[in-house]
């Protein structure tokens, strides 16, 4: 927990905090919040969930079948893979084009690209295939090693020609899992 003027931080695993709080972030007034074990203001003890303690041959798993649902060209095998990898109420953020930043500061708002649930998974990750890797020019590979951290996977991936070269994109994604072992929050960072 953390005190930061007249607040406490206090971060949580995100199924601790389903609502649109990103990584599971609660914060409350100061004087009012609650110690994962109970106490702070009288209140019973949370009930944790247990977090998976992910191995790194399983983080390797997840990074190669994660990359692989943006490169399937089958729909069906493409919404099957979106189900087994993400929770029902899975999240993917991808960090806004610059441009947008700018034009949504400009009209005072912020800009965020989110895809919530298999639906919008399914039509986010469709799109991406339908834009770069359907008309044969690109595709998705992983770029570099998998680290994982009790409930965190963090996975780097590159856009590259189908034919070889230079790589055209590279990203970052980290992913927070849920008990079961499937995405609860993606977040995705272009790097280059």
């Amino acid at each position: 927990m953390t005190r930061l003027g007249q607040h406490v931080f206090c971060l949580t695993h995100a199924t601790d905090n389903p609502g649109d709080s990103p990584a599971g972030i609660v914060r409350s007034q100061a004087g009012s919040a609650r110690s994962r074990q109970g106490g702070g203001t009288g209140s019973p003890p949370l009930e944790e969930e247990p977090l998976p303690d992910i191995k790194n041959a399983t983080a390797e798993d997840l990074a190669d079948r994660y990359v692989a649902v943006w490169n399937e060209p089958d729909p069906e095998v493409r919404r099957n893979a979106i189900g087994e990898l993400w929770t029902e109420d899975g999240v993917h953020l991808l960090e806004p084009p610059e441009e947008m930043v700018k034009r949504a500061e400009e009209i005072g708002i912020t800009a965020t690209l989110k895809a919530r649930g298999h639906a919008e998974l399914v039509r986010r990750v469709t799109r991406a295939y339908d834009e770069f890797v359907a008309p044969g020019q690109f595709e998705f590979k992983r770029h570099g090693e998998v680290a994982a951290l009790r409930d965190m996977v963090k996975l780097r991936w590159a856009m590259v020609p189908a034919g070889g070269g230079e790589t055209l994109a590279i990203g970052i994604d980290l992913l927070l899992l849920a008990p079961d072992g499937r995405i609860t929050a993606d977040y995705q960072f272009i790097e280059a």
